[in-house]
């Protein structure tokens, strides 16, 4: 049997940048929802982990194929499913329409298990999903990238401290409070004309409250924008966003 979880979404004017058009960081937000959704109907949500395996879900790396950003009103259907399971993580694709099912844009997300203490990762395949569960064949082209280039000091923009609104369940940064902060390293006027048409992101490590992160952009015309956060010397997330022509 194909799990998949459903959702719709309403496209509501803190969800828009200055363009009126969702922005990239609520989109992660939407793709974050659907996570929730699929592990609660495949009953690995987050408590049952935690209480059942001392283990929780987390991000590991993402993409965004954006064929269009819906605007300020409209409603967005969106639909994951899981598509690959191996020893050390869980993949899904996410589909993103319209009502009337016309394509807006196209998500893949790779999570995985990690010890509540010891904070290491987690065989995947020792939890008990559903017996009768199936892997449905992905639908988009998307493919990850190594992204194993580090930014030099040149290319650092800001510095961003971590406070207690940034932490989650999992008593880290939320990923979404990341691309926040990568999109934030350039300015509205930059925004306002550009359209993202593909971001990428890859999460390293972990940060908790108190700590400080560097953040370091680089604009490249062959090569779009390529975004690093690090703490304390060490990377700790990764981005590469392809701009529309």
């Amino acid at each position: 049997m194909i799990y998949e979880y459903k959702k719709i979404f309403e496209v509501g004017y803190s969800d828009v940048d200055c363009t009126l058009r969702l922005n990239t960081v609520c989109a992660s937000q939407y793709l974050q929802e659907l996570a929730t959704g699929i592990f609660v109907k495949l009953g690995v949500d987050y408590e049952t982990m935690a209480a059942k395996y001392h283990s929780g879900w987390v991000l590991m790396r993402a993409k965004f194929h954006f064929q269009e950003m819906p605007h300020l009103g409209e409603q967005v259907v969106a639909t994951v499913y899981p598509t690959r399971q191996a020893a050390t993580y869980m993949r899904f694709e996410a589909r993103f329409e319209r009502p009337g099912g016309s394509p807006l844009f196209l998500a893949i997300m790779e999570t995985c298990l990690i010890d509540i203490t010891e904070r290491s990762i987690v065989n995947v395949k020792q939890i008990a999903f559903p017996a009768d569960i199936e892997y449905a064949a992905e639908q988009s082209n998307l493919k990850f990238e190594r992204m194993n280039v580090e930014l030099e000091e040149a290319a650092y923009t800001y510095e961003q401290k971590i406070y207690a609104s940034d932490i989650d369940y999992n008593r880290h940064v939320n990923n979404i409070h990341y691309v926040r902060y990568m999109l934030n390293a350039l300015p509205c006027s930059f925004w306002e004309k550009a359209r993202i048409r593909e971001i990428e992101i890859k999460y390293l490590r972990e940060c908790v409250e108190g700590q400080t992160l560097r953040i370091y952009q680089q604009q490249n015309m062959q090569d779009g924008l390529r975004f690093e956060i690090k703490e304390s010397g060490q990377s700790i997330v990764r981005a590469h966003i392809t701009l529309d022509e």
